[in-house]
């Protein structure tokens, strides 16, 4: 395989060795016609400052015609600005062994050859508040949001954060933190309990809502992000102080989208209410979707679930309520996942032969699912602490949603 490389070591010259004809880039041509299997390019340039270090640019057909790259690095979202010559050599590596020998050198200044990388904007930076477990950040970060701080006062979450992504994942009471100690961002995203604007909470007289909305308002007028989001229940709309508060911020462009139905993406009845406020109008897009998951493809095949003895007296009629059965074979969907899963399974069960009564509560990776968290996600605590962080958060289809058109925002802003 051949590749292009540039970096620490300047190559022995090989005087024997002929040189290639001149060739021009922005003439539209391909660097195959020079005979070369482009594959790598490594390239260090001495304006980012970054002493020692090597960035890998790769192209999808490994052609690079037209100068265009994508440029990919574990750490850093470079591009490099347009008209930089990049000062490269052409290395051969034999698959026979080992050692490498440098067959020809390439310099661009005397070929006429210019590389002009394709400029591209970088992700928008994100802070998220009350984040939970981070499911809403699962979904920014597919829809190419990168997160840069979260902040949850839970220290099972943190913990559960901080086994799944590299951000600064800080354990705070956002009620005491300064403004003024975070990073700056492009973005806020606010997911704050729901609890209170829920209507579940009348069945307690609970539903009083509370003023945790006050602080992330206290956040969005000291720093005034480029945008801000808020996800909750739809019951908040019926709070006029809160909706206020967060629609009528000064210099700020704001749609209410309500409800969003989680339904759209997942087997799972599940209605929100999302603000997106921009300081430039912008047009947003309704969530859409080509095809919903259906409950059968979240079952798992071999489930790892425990079933109380509460269970049977549920089906058995011993208690007020019965529980909310969904079976996979009769295209159902499952109801809400709620936080309270965790104290009591039997509210909410599933199909499954296999089962006494032919009944069984949902597995932790089973109830992940129906949030669209992958297999992949690994919940710190035990497993009522992963039922009550799932009912908790955000679907993750959601977040992916909100990430695609915030992005689409800033690459039309920029």
């Amino acid at each position: 395989m051949r590749a292009l490389a540039c970096g620490f070591r300047r190559p022995r010259r090989n005087t024997s060795a002929p040189l290639f004809p001149a060739h021009h880039a922005r003439q539209g041509s391909d660097l195959s016609r020079l005979g070369l299997n482009v594959a790598r390019l490594f390239i260090q340039h001495s304006s980012f400052n970054i002493p020692h270090s090597t960035f890998l640019i790769q192209h999808s057909s490994f052609n690079i015609p037209h100068s265009t790259f994508l440029i990919q690095h574990s750490s850093f979202n470079i591009s490099f600005p347009v008209g930089h010559s990049l000062t490269w050599f052409l290395r051969e590596d034999r698959a026979s062994n080992e050692q490498t020998s440098y067959k020809n050198r390439l310099h661009p200044r005397k070929f006429g050859l210019e590389f002009i990388p394709m400029k591209t904007p970088s992700s928008p930076l994100a802070n998220s508040y009350f984040s939970g477990a981070g499911l809403m950040d699962i979904g920014l970060r597919r829809g190419g949001i990168e997160i840069q701080q979260s902040f949850e006062i839970d220290p099972i979450c943190c913990a559960t954060q901080r086994l799944n992504f590299t951000h600064a994942v800080v354990e705070c009471d956002i009620r005491q933190k300064l403004v003024a100690l975070e990073k700056p961002c492009d973005v806020m995203i606010a997911t704050y309990p729901c609890k209170k604007y829920s209507p579940i909470a009348d069945i307690h007289g609970t539903r009083t809502g509370e003023d945790l909305f006050l602080h992330f308002f206290r956040h969005i007028a000291i720093r005034q992000p480029e945008a801000y989001v808020v996800e909750n229940v739809p019951g908040m709309r019926r709070f006029p102080v809160v909706m206020e508060a967060m629609t009528a911020l000064p210099d700020y462009f704001v749609n209410v989208f309500c409800p969003v139905s989680s339904q759209t993406w997942l087997p799972q009845r599940r209605d929100r209410l999302i603000i997106l406020g921009s300081r430039k109008r912008f047009k947003w897009r309704e969530p859409n979707c080509n095809r919903r998951i259906s409950l059968a493809e979240i079952i798992e095949s071999d489930p790892r679930v425990e079933i109380p003895k509460y269970v049977a007296k549920r089906i058995g009629g011993a208690y007020r309520d019965r529980p909310i059965i969904s079976d996979p074979a009769g295209g159902d969907i499952a109801p809400t996942c709620v936080a309270h899963y965790a104290k009591d399974l039997s509210t909410r069960l599933v199909v499954d032969r296999r089962f006494p009564h032919g009944l069984r509560p949902y597995s932790v990776r089973e109830y992940a699912r129906l949030q669209g968290v992958p297999d992949s996600f690994t919940f710190a605590g035990s497993d009522r602490d992963a039922y009550r962080m799932i009912g908790n958060g955000v679907s993750v289809p959601v977040g992916e949603w909100i990430g695609k058109e915030l992005k689409r925002y800033f690459g039309t802003r920029r």
